[in-house]
């Protein structure tokens, strides 16, 4: 478990990395109810954004609240990530950008900052991805990052069955 303080905001010269704030709900339901992040993900959207509002200020701990990505010079929504504590222990970062803003390199800007924060300031020793293997632009993402291939998930009846587990630690990790 994380015990070390959550280092968030984190700013680049394009991104800030931020907890998420109330005002955040219309981008959040939106990037939810995309039909294209849903092939990602585990169905249609089943809360509203206020919803999932009270949901994320009852997480605890607060590694696993969601963060916002946004652009450092406007302050524009770009996404959310956040990491997911998997149940054997292991840190998944996760991410999805607004469609205007995929392709340009943000994706990897995102995910080695979460992937950063983890092995450096958090100690974490290892993350995980579990990625579709049709999602090809994560895979390619995580392969970039030093994410190598650890094993095919098997969750018989979940919708994760048959997806691709990546893992990186500190010797595999190559930060763009």
């Amino acid at each position: 478990m994380v015990t070390r303080p959550f280092p968030f905001p984190v700013r680049s010269p394009r991104l800030t990395i931020r907890p998420a704030q109330r005002e955040d709900m219309p981008g959040w339901e939106a990037l939810h109810s995309s039909a294209e992040e849903r092939t990602h993900l585990n169905g249609p959207l089943v809360r509203s954004a206020a919803d999932w509002w009270a949901g994320n200020e009852m997480v605890t701990p607060e590694i696993e609240k969601i963060l916002t990505v946004t652009m450092t010079s406007t302050g524009e929504f770009v996404g959310i990530c956040g990491y997911l504590i998997c149940p054997w222990g292991e840190l998944e970062p996760y991410l999805m950008l607004k469609k205007e803003f995929s392709g340009k390199g943000l994706g990897s800007e995102v995910v080695s900052a979460l992937v950063s924060v983890a092995l450096d300031s958090l100690g974490v020793p290892s993350l995980r991805a579990v990625i579709a293997p049709m999602n090809i632009a994560s895979l390619k993402l995580v392969k970039k990052l030093g994410f190598t291939f650890s094993e095919e998930h098997s969750a018989p009846d979940k919708w994760q069955d048959k997806h691709h587990v990546y893992v990186v630690n500190k010797s595999t990790y190559i930060a763009p």
